[in-house]
């Protein structure tokens, strides 16, 4: 009897000693841990925090353990810190229970900033359910973050992504921001209702005369004024003898010809160019070489640009000036809308400018005016803006097409320009140029009856 409860005690002994390293019946083990990272970028000296997330929620022990496998370079802390030391790599890892999660970390040297940061276009036009991707430039290029995040201002009309596309919603305006560090740039976005297409684009001049190394900037006009893509793109046929920039600035570069082309949607405009050595007497004032002086008698230029010279009828060769008398004056009217060439009392390689050629003296943009006094003579001075060249128009006065009459002299000037009204056979256009006020000398076109007698400033063919 004593025998067998001595094996029963030691039975029941051994069996307890053998389970007592066995789960608890309650425990809950943890079946998963991750990282809200698993790469990190950092600079010697710096640091950011891990987070950890451990399933499932009720799990018995969710402690978290934290190791470098390299604390040369980055170290960790129980919280799950990480502290960059040197330049290299390390891995990081969390552990709970049995499971374990990493986080690769990259050290760089030290922190560029950026600089700058610019967007391919300050400005667009969508219509609605439009869009177009920007291009954000951010400097330098070895900026240590360059990371850039985008806003709108205004997502009820136009929204924007991570990668910068930008997508019309409503009619409307927008400011789209695109950030890298702590710099900013903006794009004003339009949003439209329905494309409205281009329907024309004129230039403000159809010829242009330059010499090698001058410029002159055409002007584009595009139609209608509401249209949904007004931007104007150049081109040039002949690069080796005159280039144009985007914004219309056409620069001669060698003697010869080019077409330049401006084009909006699918219409397109043009200038011929011409680009040819100065010729002796002449001035290039905004794209146009002008003589420095009137004519005088036929195919004779005056002495000196102070000189009055003769007055003639538009569209006559023969100058008049006393002692002609009225009664000698051709008073037939010429019905052409173009002064003929066999009938131009311009010298040989010069002509009677046409009434887009006066236009461009007149552009205040590139010519200067002012009146003054040469020689005792009275006038006004264009001078080109950008080259600096100069001519002086003195104020003949005219010659009255109904008595013969002088009227103006020292006071006002009329030159005749080669184009008549196209709904008014005996009138032609000119350029009348005066003493103005205290604003400046007095300049304009007008039109007269081309029977009067108006000086003649001649400009190279």
């Amino acid at each position: 009897m004593f025998l067998l409860l001595a094996v029963a005690s030691l039975t029941a002994t051994a069996f307890t000693s053998c389970n007592k390293d066995e789960p608890k019946p309650n425990e809950i083990a943890v079946t998963s841990i991750n990282l809200n990272k698993t790469t990190l970028a950092l600079t010697v000296g710096s640091s950011e925090t891990l987070t950890a997330t451990v399933l499932p929620d009720n799990a018995t022990d969710k402690t978290v353990t934290w190791t470098s496998s390299n604390t040369a370079v980055a170290t960790v802390d129980a919280n799950g810190k990480v502290t960059a030391v040197a330049e290299g790599t390390a891995t990081i890892t969390a552990k709970a229970g049995d499971k374990t999660a990493t986080c690769a970390v990259t050290v760089s040297g030290s922190v560029v900033a950026v600089t700058s940061i610019n967007l391919n276009k300050t400005t667009l036009t969508l219509t609605v359910g439009g869009s177009e991707t920007l291009t954000a430039t951010v400097l330098p290029d070895n900026a240590t973050d360059k990371t850039v995040t985008w806003t709108s201002s205004n997502t009820a009309v136009a929204t924007v992504d991570a990668n910068g596309k930008v997508t019309a919603v409503a009619v409307g305006t927008a400011t789209i921001t695109a950030k890298a560090g702590d710099k900013t740039a903006t794009c004003a976005v339009t949003v439209s209702g329905s494309v409205v297409n281009v329907t024309d684009i004129t230039l403000d001049r159809t010829a242009l005369t330059l010499t090698p190394g001058s410029s002159a900037t055409l002007t584009a006009t595009v139609t209608p004024s509401n249209a949904t893509n007004k931007t104007v793109t150049w081109t040039s046929s002949n690069t080796a003898a005159a280039t144009v920039d985007a914004n219309g600035k056409v620069t001669a570069v060698t003697v010869g010809t080019a077409t330049i082309t401006a084009t909006a949607g699918d219409k397109t405009a043009t200038c011929a160019v011409t680009s040819r050595t100065l010729p002796a007497g002449g001035v290039l004032i905004n794209g146009v070489i002008w003589a420095d002086r009137n004519v005088g008698d036929t195919c004779v230029f005056v002495a000196a640009p102070e000189s009055y010279g003769k007055y003639y009828k538009w569209g006559r060769k023969i100058a008049w000036l006393p002692p002609v008398t009225y009664e000698e004056w051709n008073m037939s009217i010429p019905i052409n809308g173009t002064w003929t060439t066999n009938a131009d009392p311009s010298p040989a390689g010069w002509r009677v400018p046409t009434l887009e050629e006066v236009k461009s003296i007149l552009d205040y943009n590139y010519v200067s005016r002012v009146w003054t006094t040469v020689n005792g003579v009275n006038g006004v001075t264009f001078t080109d803006i950008v080259g600096g060249n100069s001519i002086f128009l003195p104020a003949a006065g005219n010659m009255s097409g109904n008595n013969g009459a002088f009227t103006g002299t020292g006071s006002y000037g009329y030159y005749w320009s080669g184009t008549g009204l196209s709904n008014d056979d005996t009138r032609a256009y000119l350029l009348q140029v005066g003493i103005g006020d205290i604003n400046g000398p007095f300049v304009t076109t007008a039109n007269s009856m081309k029977t009067a007698g108006m000086s003649i400033r001649s400009v190279a063919e």
